[in-house]
């Protein structure tokens, strides 16, 4: 058995093209290696706020669901961001700006499912956005930080 046949996924079906077939995307969970790597293609700054909120609502998965709603209006890039890192087209995401909301709702609800499978599991990926947007890691534009 190979690792990429342990890895959870899930279809989500997005519309049809002018002939009717299905148009669909299989998305996975985020590894803390995709949450690092979204975390520096953004500069940490809608992740930390993320973080924020989820610390205030006490990190539950349910919690972090609920905040995906907002990100969509208030950060589109962020979001097209990790659903093409979910897809595993991470460098295609400025073709996913334009998706619906309804359909980014019905996306980011799967990987957050995927992803956050539990409260310990949210506690840690938001830990690291946490250490993220506090300098722990490069800044991906100077190499500052606190490594």
């Amino acid at each position: 058995m190979s690792a990429a046949s342990m890895i959870s996924t899930k279809r989500i079906v997005v519309g049809q093209d002018d002939e009717g077939v299905e148009i669909a995307f299989v998305v996975r969970g985020l590894s803390l290696a995709d949450i690092a790597a979204v975390m520096r293609d953004d500069g940490g700054v809608a992740l930390a706020a993320v973080y924020t909120q989820a610390r205030s609502s006490g990190f539950g998965a349910d919690a972090v669901s609920e905040m995906a709603g907002d990100l969509l209006e208030a950060v589109p890039e962020l979001v097209a961001r990790i659903i093409a890192r979910a897809a595993g087209v991470p460098d295609q995401w400025e073709d996913l700006i334009d998706i619906s909301i309804g359909h980014s709702l019905d996306l980011i609800d799967a990987i957050v499912g995927l992803t956050f499978t539990s409260d310990r599991v949210v506690k840690k990926a938001l830990e690291v956005v946490r250490r993220y947007a506090k300098g722990a890691w490069p800044h991906p534009m100077t190499g500052a930080g606190n490594v």
